[in-house]
């Protein structure tokens, strides 16, 4: 089986609840390394001014 199947074999076993918050967790990740990112771009352009 695929890893698709298993992802998906996964969730339909596992409540809704765990689903959920697996998929907030995510989010939460996805979001604070955009926002580190960012940060990064925001201080490396800043010190190239400097510079």
């Amino acid at each position: 089986d695929t890893l698709a199947v298993r992802l998906y074999s996964m969730i339909h076993t596992a409540g809704e609840r765990e689903v959920s918050a697996l998929a907030l967790c995510l989010l939460g990740l996805a979001i604070a390394g955009i926002a580190l990112l960012t940060g990064l771009i925001a201080l490396a352009s800043r010190r190239r001014r400097a510079s």
